[in-house]
């Protein structure tokens, strides 16, 4: 595994972008091997360091976070047991910050991610459980205005995130207040910012980037701590 750099969080560069978009088109072991090496210099490394750059903030946002870069950054390696997709590896990367021992789908996590045309960052809830969504349900209906709150960074002008979650098609049996039914109606949800690889990506400005994403999203975090079944 890749050591993290002495000098801290530069950015990727573009071979990073290069190895991905090969690997995207040479998904196969005969393209990968000579160039895992590349792999691990170019797209892991700077990963393992973007983590390092940014663990500080994400303590204050959570102490109980997983902050070893190699429990954290996903494997190359796919697994094609019971897909009837056979290629071999994933044509991205990508690390997480959650708390250790939990299960990814029910508790609230935060993620970035790289591949050959962009990157992106979010955090939310992608694979909740009925109660921990029951949970919610309920706050937002006797509480809506704490959710609102923890959401209120969706109506600055400043705003970089979308909400994006899958919603149930009928419509709830029960009477539900206009003003919460969007979000009733989630089965998850998640909020992410999607960029194009610009030169934010090949810099230093990519972890200051992060952090002030993700301090953004921290009362959200909170919040879903909170209601977690």
């Amino acid at each position: 595994m890749a050591k993290p750099e002495e000098n801290g969080f530069n950015g990727y560069t573009k071979k990073a972008v290069e190895f991905f978009r090969g690997i995207r088109e040479n998904n196969n072991r005969d393209w990968f091997e000579p160039r895992k090496q590349d792999y691990i210099k170019y797209c892991v490394k700077p990963t393992w360091d973007l983590i390092n750059e940014i663990t500080p903030v994400m303590l204050k946002i959570d102490p109980l976070f997983q902050t070893n870069p190699q429990k954290m950054i996903s494997r190359i390696y796919r697994d094609i047991r019971f897909s009837r997709d056979k290629s071999p590896y994933k044509t991205h990367l990508w690390f997480t910050f959650k708390r250790p021992g939990e299960q990814w789908q029910d508790a609230p996590g935060y993620y970035f991610e790289i591949s050959a045309d962009s990157y992106g960052y979010g955090m939310g809830m992608y694979d909740p459980s009925k109660p921990t969504m029951a949970n919610f349900r309920r706050e937002i209906t006797e509480k809506p205005d704490g959710f609102f709150k923890a959401v209120s960074f969706l109506k600055s002008r400043t705003n970089i995130f979308t909400a994006g979650g899958d919603s149930y098609k009928r419509p709830p049996k029960e009477k539900v207040d206009e003003k919460i039914l969007r979000w009733y109606m989630m089965k998850n949800f998640y909020f992410y910012s999607e960029k194009p690889a610009d030169k934010t990506l090949f810099s230093a400005g990519l972890a200051e980037e992060l952090k002030r994403g993700y301090k953004t999203l921290a009362p959200l975090y909170s919040y879903l701590w909170k209601i977690k079944g």
